[in-house]
């Protein structure tokens, strides 16, 4: 009986083309011999109402696919730790990961090589992490000198890397928002406006 593969393929807006995406991975499905099942859309990574995306990782959860194939790492997610959380994910499923155009590939029989790749992206994750706690707290630092920041409605340096961490989670700006309003030590009656950009950034 052959295995299933769920085929995930993205562009980030709408006059921008899949075809090639859905090429290359219906391709790649026909010469590893799965069974193929194809998500696709027209949405920024950033964007948190992915539905084909959810529809899938619902039914890897569920056990449904043995693989997910996508032809770039970049197409799955918003950032190396979203991307990494959600390779997870797949793979807590039982499911395997593979990049049809980069070297990774997280089967048995490329598992030592997919590994070695989930290790370059969680140093180089770590690496990012470092560097948008280092730009916020210049940032941060230079509002104050401006007198740009201050009152009871602003968001610390060290609060905004929190509420970023989450968003890389997976929390979308309503639940931070949700969030954020019952945190004794965040400001009060913070809007939803606030929160958002305080995550972009």
């Amino acid at each position: 009986m052959s295995e299933e593969a769920a085929l995930y393929a993205r562009v980030s807006t709408e006059n921008q083309e899949l075809d090639t995406q859905v090429e290359k991975l219906k391709e790649w499905a026909e010469d590893e011999g799965y069974n193929a099942y194809l998500y696709k859309e027209k949405i920024s990574g950033k964007d948190d109402d992915r539905e084909q995306f959810q529809e899938m990782m619902q039914k890897v959860q569920g056990g449904g696919y043995d693989v997910v194939a996508v032809t770039k790492i970049d197409r799955f997610g918003r950032s190396t730790r979203h991307i990494l959380q959600n390779i997870d994910q797949v793979e807590e499923s039982g499911a395997a990961f593979v990049t049809t155009d980069q070297f990774l590939d997280t089967r048995d029989e490329q598992g030592l090589m997919g590994e070695l790749m989930k290790q370059f992206l969680s140093m180089f994750a770590d690496f990012e992490r470092r560097m948008i706690r280092q730009r916020m707290e210049e940032g941060f630092r230079k509002a104050q000198e401006e007198g740009r920041v201050g009152n009871s409605r602003k968001f610390t340096a060290s609060q905004v890397e929190e509420l970023r961490n989450n968003y890389d989670r997976g929390w979308s700006y309503k639940q931070l928002h949700s969030w954020v309003k019952g945190k004794p030590d965040y400001p009060d009656d913070v809007a939803y406006d606030t929160v958002r950009n305080a995550v972009q950034g």
